[in-house]
């Protein structure tokens, strides 16, 4: 991964975006180079633009990093300041995306979980937090593999109805998280469930098609 980046920046200067830097650090992460990720993002976030759409994304991926080295303030600041003018849940799914972006598994359940709950006591969760802080969840324990848990988050955030693109991440993650247990056949129904949901809205309108050509050669009799 580190060779194909370098060849990248040499090669195709204008293919090195924001996200490729993101991925490159977290190549750091796979090495279980923590240190050399920070400094690696350091020194790129001193060039991106805060107006860039990947700024806060990235900030909070150095935030965590810094909070692994025992430099909490940034991530707390930035906590702070996101609770300012964003809901709790979209805090916690923030900062759970980044917490496990850096293999902060550990963290980014706890941080996930603590404002499901939180919200649900307070009875101020909507269907919408639900579904987004399950989904955050799904993709945290597919990242580290724990299949069995990925399922039932899967589940239960297919059951809330999501919209188009969770729903069918959701079915993604649940015929992957079914394979990795060796479920194939429920894994193989799941992507037939996907595939049919996806696609319904072609059969709906070839069957209005067929309706509407009967009638027309009907009225030609």
């Amino acid at each position: 991964d580190m060779l194909s980046q370098h060849i990248c920046e040499m090669a195709l200067p204008s293919m090195i975006t924001p996200d490729r830097y993101s991925k490159r650090a977290r190549a750091f992460l796979a090495a279980g180079d923590r240190p050399g990720a920070l400094k690696y993002l350091n020194s790129y976030m001193k060039t991106l633009s805060p107006a860039d759409s990947h700024y806060l994304e990235m900030q909070l991926q150095q935030a965590v990093l810094k909070n692994f080295v025992g430099q909490p303030e940034m991530l707390r600041d930035l906590s702070i300041r996101l609770a300012k003018s964003r809901s709790p849940a979209e805090v916690a799914c923030l900062v759970g995306a980044a917490q496990k972006w850096a293999t902060d598994y550990a963290g980014a359940d706890k941080t996930l979980s603590s404002a499901y709950e939180n919200l649900e006591k307070q009875k101020k969760l909507s269907k919408i937090d639900r579904i987004n802080l399950l989904n955050t969840r799904l993709d945290n324990s597919l990242d580290c593999g724990r299949w069995a848990e990925a399922e039932a988050l899967a589940r239960r955030c297919l059951a809330l109805k999501p919209p188009e693109r969770i729903r069918n991440l959701c079915y993604t993650a649940l015929s992957v998280s079914l394979n990795r247990q060796g479920k194939g056949k429920e894994a193989m129904r799941v992507d037939d469930q996907k595939r049919r949901s996806t696609y319904s809205f072609i059969e709906e309108e070839e069957r209005d098609a067929t309706a509407e050509t009967f009638k027309r050669r009907a009225g030609m009799k």
